[in-house]
């Protein structure tokens, strides 16, 4: 069985209503009561629109869907969190830092519906906005120094990085100072492989490209001259390397060329072509070396301090000669191998040498068959020996003319010697016509006159032919007049008696060959 106890109003002794009921609304209490619900009680099917506050306003709401909605601030004190999350992942606190802290294993992230997210100062000075479908920009007091585009990123000021790396992917370019897409008035560009490169690096004076750093690691430059070498130096610009032409380089040095090496790999210094009459330096690639120079020295070679080989001459790669010094300052030329023969230079001589040492009567020169042509000595030969009587310094051939002097006309006359040393050796032949006036006995126009020396008794002659003789005789001699270019005949009538001295012996038509020999002191 149950009771039922109905009642509008329920009030306390003072007459206050505890519980008021109307229109279906239970009311407990009045303004400023307290009411207590002991510890352990359960207030169930309790519904509420809300939780007022001191004031007449409602503070909190709690919906039918448990959704809480606040009025007015919240507060919280140092120390005191947010928490959200069923793990309590995300925190937001104060505790002399502002926290918002994620602590769990997911992102944090800020999203937003409208243009911006905006991280500003209390003063709103800017310091990172980004933008919905847009830019990202960072500031530095308030002024923006970077920012991304929709072809990558403008920074302004100066961008310093320490151990950054820096890459670019498919294919994109990177350009500094200026220019656009398609790097057109930009002074450094960098390839991925867009544009039709393959990734290299490229150096620009507004829209003309300068240098390269290929993918392959080449560096590669673009234009320069003599004046200005294409690879150069800060504080030098007119020295340098240059390509003055397809496949050469050149050497360049206060704006002039000083050397080359050209497609084949020959080096010139001091000129730019193996024109040999040209002034400069050529080192071919085939092997070889030229040097050409006006009116001075060629070529230096300097062997300091002790005497030997300055040049060694090889063939096959074996030593075959060498050219050197002995005796501080005696230049050698002379063979390698063991008895070849050589030639040093000493004061006034020139001296045999072998084994890089003077050979004395060891080395000929020429041989049976491979002679030398002439010798042209204004001294003397010594010949067999070495003292004065050895001593060859004079040999003479030429021509005279042979006379009897005065008027004598002639229709044969002539005359061939050969001096050697001292000694002469004439012979002539001479045919009168009319004698005139010409001594019948003596011979003239000797090449010599004969020494005055009477030690010298070689002084002699002899006819190997004779006829139409003024006079008969049976023999014809004569001798040469001591220090004179005469020669005395002497005709021998029979075999036991001679003519006197004088005798005359040619007349017209008179004909004679003959020889003498003759010192002399020429």
């Amino acid at each position: 069985m149950s009771s039922i106890l109905k009642v509008d109003t329920i009030q306390d002794q003072a007459g206050n209503n505890i519980i008021n009921e109307s229109n279906n609304v239970i009311t407990i209490g009045a303004s400023g009561d307290t009411i207590t619900v002991p510890a352990g009680a359960t207030v169930s099917g309790f519904t509420s629109a809300g939780i007022d506050d001191n004031a007449t306003s409602t503070a909190i709401t709690i919906s039918s869907a448990e959704d809480v909605t606040f009025t007015e601030d919240i507060l919280l004190g140092d120390g005191k969190k947010a928490i959200f999350g069923a793990s309590s992942d995300l925190k937001i606190y104060h505790d002399g830092s502002s926290i918002i802290s994620e602590e769990g294993g997911g992102n944090l992230q800020f999203r937003t519906n409208g243009p911006t997210i905006n991280f500003q100062k209390e003063n709103s000075e800017d310091m990172a906005v980004f933008t919905a479908d847009g830019s990202v920009s960072l500031y530095y007091d308030n002024a923006k120094k970077f920012e991304t585009t929709a072809t990558g990123a403008t920074v302004t000021g100066v961008a310093s990085a320490s151990g950054a790396f820096l890459s670019t992917v498919n294919n994109s370019l990177l350009t500094f100072g200026g220019g656009n897409a398609g790097n057109v008035g930009s002074n450094l560009t960098m390839y991925g492989g867009a544009n039709g490169s393959t990734g290299d690096f490229r150096f620009r004076n507004a829209t003309t490209i300068n240098a390269f750093i290929t993918a392959a690691g080449q560096i590669q430059g673009i234009g320069g001259a003599v004046s200005a070498p294409t690879f150069s130096f800060t504080a030098d610009t007119d020295t340098g390397i240059s390509r003055p032409t397809t496949n050469a380089l050149n050497f360049v040095t206060a704006g002039a060329e000083r050397a080359r090496i050209d497609a084949s790999g020959n080096v010139y210094i001091g000129k730019t072509s193996g024109v040999l009459a040209n002034v400069g330096h050529e080192f071919n690639a085939g092997s070889y070396a030229s040097h050409t120079r006006d009116g001075d020295v060629t070529l230096y070679l300097n062997r300091k301090s002790s005497n030997g080989t300055i040049q060694e001459f090889r063939k096959d790669n074996t030593a075959f000669g060498s050219i050197g010094v002995v005796n501080n300052d005696n230049p050698f030329f002379q063979g390698n191998a063991t008895n070849h023969g050589g030639l040093q230079c000493g004061t006034n001589t020139i001296l045999p040498c072998k084994n890089s040492a003077n050979s004395d009567n060891t080395i000929n020169l020429g041989q049976s068959d491979i002679r030398w042509k002439d010798i042209y000595l204004s001294g003397g030969a010594f010949l067999g020996g070495t003292g004065t009587a050895n001593k060859l310094d004079d040999y003479e051939e030429g021509t005279w003319t042979p006379n009897i002097g005065g008027n004598a006309s002639y229709s044969a006359q002539a005359g061939h010697y050969r001096k050697i040393g001292n000694m002469v050796f004439a012979n002539f032949q001479i045919q009168i016509n009319v004698k005139g006036t010409g001594n019948g006995s003596k011979l003239a126009g000797l090449p010599f006159n004969s020494s005055s020396n009477s030690a010298v008794n070689v002084q002699s002659g002899y006819t190997s032919y004779f006829a139409n003789l003024a006079i008969n005789v049976n023999s014809l001699a004569f001798y040469v007049e001591r220090g004179a270019g005469t020669a005395e005949f002497v005709a021998t009538t029979s075999t036991t008696a001679t003519t006197a001295n004088g005798a005359a012996v040619f007349g017209n038509g008179a004909h004679i060959y003959g020889a003498v020999v003759y010192a002399t002191d020429a």
